[in-house]
């Protein structure tokens, strides 16, 4: 809590107007704060669909190059934990696709890589969506901060003090977040 001092109340021309300046600071502080937990939440929700959209694009490209796949030719099949096992499959047409819930479908292979293309598309749609998102609490985070900070200035002048550095928090643009070459 930044304590109003006596060249605050004397520019503004009150306590009162002092005291409602450290309130509106006390109000960006929280405001910055939750505007952090919002895109550190938002960074792990991107992580996320980076991670769902790689998982599509593999499942896509693999089921395209199932096509040429030789029927009774061994292949192996992940179990898991790095663990594979040796399989041949019976059939290069059919295809078992997770729904939801729990429930697996058996469709055809150009059935499947449809639906699979179609959620690469909401997943797309959902990560341009996160981006926007991103940029627009960034801006506003900024700006908040550029106000904290301009407040400050104007205390330490008034105190007689020195200037302020530059920030002395994490820089809230990019927040380490990564992106991809499918972000927009």
């Amino acid at each position: 809590m930044i304590p109003p001092t006596e060249g605050d109340a004397d520019q503004e021309g009150s306590p009162e107007a002092a005291a409602e300046l450290q309130a509106s600071v006390q109000r960006d502080m929280a405001r910055l704060e939750a505007y952090r937990d919002q895109l550190t939440a938002l960074v792990r929700e991107q992580e996320l669909l980076r991670i769902s959209l790689e998982s599509h694009a593999r499942a896509r490209q693999t089921l395209e190059e199932f096509e040429k796949f030789q029927k009774d030719r061994e292949l192996l099949v992940p179990v898991g934990a790095e663990t594979f096992i040796q399989a041949t499959p019976r059939s290069t047409e059919k295809v078992l696709l997770g729904i939801g819930h729990g429930i697996v479908v058996e469709l055809d292979r150009p059935k499947a890589l449809e639906i699979l293309g179609r959620r690469n598309d909401e997943l797309q749609k959902g990560e341009h969506s996160l981006n926007q998102q991103l940029r627009r609490i960034e801006i506003e985070a900024a700006q908040v901060q550029s106000r904290l900070q301009a407040f400050y200035q104007q205390a330490q002048m008034a105190q007689g003090g020195p200037n302020p550095p530059a920030s002395n928090s994490a820089p809230l643009s990019g927040g380490g977040r990564k992106t991809g070459p499918r972000s927009t």
